[in-house]
């Protein structure tokens, strides 16, 4: 298994400050990045479908699409 998880700190360019956290696994060739942005809004990027969205964390169907973008990816 080819499978990498990164957990770094989201840094803003323009001043150098730490913005969130990220999360980025890879596996494939596939991957699929998470940035926990602020007040429980998710930022994703999912490479095999190219759709990118700022999701909602404390709704519980917003849970669960995280967890099957992360099935897609470990596929």
């Amino acid at each position: 298994m080819s499978l990498k998880i990164f957990y770094d700190p989201l840094i803003n360019y323009d001043d150098g400050s730490i913005m969130g956290i990220q999360l980025v696994l890879e596996h494939k060739g596939k991957y699929l990045s998470i940035e926990d942005v602020e007040n429980n809004k998710f930022y994703y990027y999912d490479e095999t479908t190219g759709k990118e969205a700022v999701i909602d964390m404390t709704e519980q169907k917003n849970v669960n699409k995280i967890n099957d973008l992360i099935k897609k990816v470990l596929e």
